[in-house]
């Protein structure tokens, strides 16, 4: 059994250390690879890689291995009988792995993973069955016996993940490369045998002690903060002194849940104290969609998503990047002498590969760090680990999936400090994910309105899939007031946030001529129309968001009841700094005169296998005019309401003929302007699917 077990601990820890050594250096390639070849590889957000949590694994995993060794020395030895060899334990052990591997990303929906691991499974299996005893190796050669079926469970995987960027040549010389990898250290294992490694195992023991200090390490100096993806500056077109631009996203937040719009709840005081005294608030301002990707890149463009093309089709769950003949908010202000800068909290979305990173000198995707933070690869072992520590974690760490607003402000003001003294004006984009799910505020917020359900699990949500969020009855009242309480905890948490930073922005004497826009992409729902979520429906608690904006040198507050789009965002900053909006901007200027009978539009696309040109048609329209809003179905169904007697859009109001003609003619207008302007090669990296796949926007 002793043998079983130190075999079991030899094969685990060589297991954890290749595993550890992949998830150290990948961030560290991808970023080396972005900036000799920025189109070949697109680089997400780089993880945080915790030394301690490092450490913990390369003893966990081999413990686990000695303990399942011991565990399978009683089976294997009653088949075998006694005088089994080191060598069939060291099999036994490698089977043992490549079936918790496999089983680990079967239970996260890895498939490919799990049936790369086949593979090292097999031959783990053949040495089981051919073990014996003669030539076995000794000190270091034990190690590297196991090396090829290691080598292969954790790089076969990675080969056999969907990457539509590389060419299919490419794939196979990656696969060869890896292949090529393995035969050269079991080469080199039988070169090294018993009679050039000392038999001793102080040098095993040696070895095994530098390889798991330099991992920690190494794992020190793996910091998101040096792999941030920087752009070279564009051309600068003028140097005259415009006004400093920050464009902050409130993601996930609803209008009416702000005390600023009139909730019972005080939300947002900060804001309405800012708004009372130097801002204007929109009181009617219009999202073009239900989720984050085709929302944010109308706020980018001043383009609705038919025109960006950022969004999904309804023949797949793929997601499609920003149109390159669009230009950007950042691009933009780049080529009008403006420093860009960028901190998102949403790794998920907000991604440079869909376009979100274009125009900016940087873009930081700031990612959860921390001890159990979550990697990028599932089905890895490491991430076995976590979530099974994670299950004793407090329920802010637990559920964490973002970097929360203080981290963003921090940061953001780090590069403001950077760049003091210098001469241009800059842009600041600001991306809050507090508001989204999990809603995980800070427990001082999280218990600042009632009806938190103490010890409340989101792995025991009913229907254990918030992404579908339906109910055809009412979702359980304790559940919608604990949602509810979390959710308005975490935007009073983004009000205080705002106000650290808006007051360091007047520290810095940097607030007066800065034009600063405050809104939301989308909003949320709590059991309205038999929802929770979004990107589900088009109703108001998924349409209505906050925007408010603060003119530079403004000295009053306003409100404007006015309908507006999220498209009007770029336009105004156009305007503000005294240029011309790029060609193809859809939106208006909110500082200019609107028509009374202005039509403001958004879409919902929801994946149900439509093919052929309906395929890149909205699964539903939805229009707004005055108080006046229809949703129409891709079928033709057409839903009407009258927000000023019906806000609930609780009642499908009567029209006459010539009305629904009037709206089926915008419909078809609408539809219409996004044909004809091509597509962008769709998302195909697996980590980018992976974290969309992980709330629920794919299946």
């Amino acid at each position: 059994m002793w043998v079983a077990a130190r075999e079991g601990a030899r094969v685990w820890w060589l297991y954890a250390v290749v595993e550890a050594a992949l998830v150290i250096a990948v961030p560290l390639v991808r970023a080396l690879v972005a900036r000799a070849a920025p189109n070949l590889v697109p680089v997400g957000p780089a993880p945080f890689v915790s030394p301690t949590f490092t450490f913990f694994c390369l003893v966990g995993l081999p413990l686990a291995g000695a303990t399942l060794g011991a565990l399978e020395a009683t089976a294997l030895a009653a088949l075998r009988g006694p005088g089994v060899a080191a060598r069939a334990w060291r099999a036994g052990a490698l089977v043992t792995l490549c079936l918790a591997f496999a089983l680990n990303a079967l239970l996260e929906g890895e498939v490919a993973a799990s049936v790369a691991a086949s593979v090292p499974l097999a031959l783990s299996l053949v040495a089981l069955l051919r073990g014996g005893a003669e030539h076995e190796p000794k000190g270091l050669s034990r190690l590297a016996a196991s090396m090829p079926v290691v080598l292969l469970l954790v790089g076969l995987p990675i080969v056999a993940q969907p990457r539509r960027y590389l060419a299919v040549g490419a794939v196979l010389a990656f696969g060869a490369g890896v292949l090529l990898a393995v035969w050269f250290l079991a080469a080199l294992a039988a070169r090294f045998g018993p009679r050039r490694v000392p038999r001793g195992r102080a040098v095993e023991f040696a070895f095994v002690a530098l390889a798991a200090a330099g991992l920690v390490l190494a794992a020190r100096w793996v910091d998101p903060a040096k792999i941030r993806t920087r752009r070279d500056s564009p051309s600068v077109r003028g140097t005259e002194r415009r006004p400093n631009v920050v464009l902050v996203t409130l993601d996930t937040v609803r209008a009416d849940h702000l005390s600023l719009c009139g909730y019972g709840r005080d939300t947002s005081p900060f804001l309405k104290e800012w708004a009372a005294r130097d801002a204007t608030v929109y009181t009617q301002a219009y999202s073009t969609s239900n989720w984050t990707v085709p929302t944010h890149a109308s706020l980018f463009t001043g383009q609705s998503p038919r025109v960006h093309g950022a969004r999904m089709r309804r023949d797949s769950e793929t997601p499609m990047p920003i149109r390159t003949r669009s230009t950007t908010l950042a691009e933009m202000l780049a080529g009008s002498g403006y420093e860009t800068f960028g901190v998102i909290a949403n790794s998920v979305s907000l991604v440079p590969a869909l376009g979100f990173d274009r125009g900016f000198s940087e873009y930081d995707v700031l990612t959860v760090s921390g001890l159990l933070a979550p990697g990028g690869r599932p089905y890895l072992l490491r991430d076995a680990v976590r979530r099974s520590l994670l299950s004793f974690a407090e329920p802010s760490r637990r559920w964490a999936a973002f970097a929360h607003a203080g981290e963003v402000v921090a940061a953001a003001l780090a590069r403001l400090d950077a760049r003091a003294g210098r001469d241009r004006p800059f842009f600041l984009f600001l991306n809050f994910m507090d508001a989204h799910v999990p809603y995980v505020p800070p427990e001082l917020f999280a218990n600042r309105f009632p009806g938190r359900v103490t010890g409340f699990s989101w792995s025991r949500f009913p229907g254990d899939d918030f992404s579908r969020g339906r109910n055809e009855g009412a979702f359980p009242g304790e559940l919608v007031s604990h949602l509810v309480s979390q959710y308005d905890g975490a935007i009073a948490y983004l009000d205080d946030q705002l106000r650290s930073f808006v007051e360091s922005l007047r520290d810095r004497g940097l607030y007066e001529d800065t034009l600063i826009v405050v809104t939301a992409d989308h909003g949320e729902a709590f059991g309205e129309h038999g929802f929770l979520g979004h990107r589900k429906t088009l109703y108001q608690e998924m349409l209505h968001v906050p925007l408010i904006v603060k003119y530079p040198y403004a000295r009053t507050g306003a409100v404007v009841d006015d309908v507006v789009s999220q498209i009007d965002v770029l336009p105004t900053v156009a305007d503000v700094i005294g240029r011309e909006a790029p060609a193809g901007t859809e939106g208006l200027s909110l500082r200019a005169a609107r028509a009374p009978d202005r039509c403001i539009i958004a879409e919902g696309n929801y994946a149900d296998g439509a093919a052929g040109p309906r395929a890149d048609e909205p699964s539903e329209v939805a229009l707004i005019r005055g108080s006046l809003k229809t949703i129409t179905q891709a079928d033709g169904t057409m839903l009407s309401f009258d927000l000023a007697q019906d806000p609930g859009e609780r009642c499908d109001r009567e029209r006459d003929l010539r009305l629904a003609e009037t709206w089926g003619d915008l419909r078809r207008s609408y539809i219409r302007s996004g044909r004809g302007r091509g597509h962008e090669a769709p998302v195909s990296d697996p980590e980018v699917l992976g974290r969309l796949r992980s709330l629920g926007y794919l299946r």
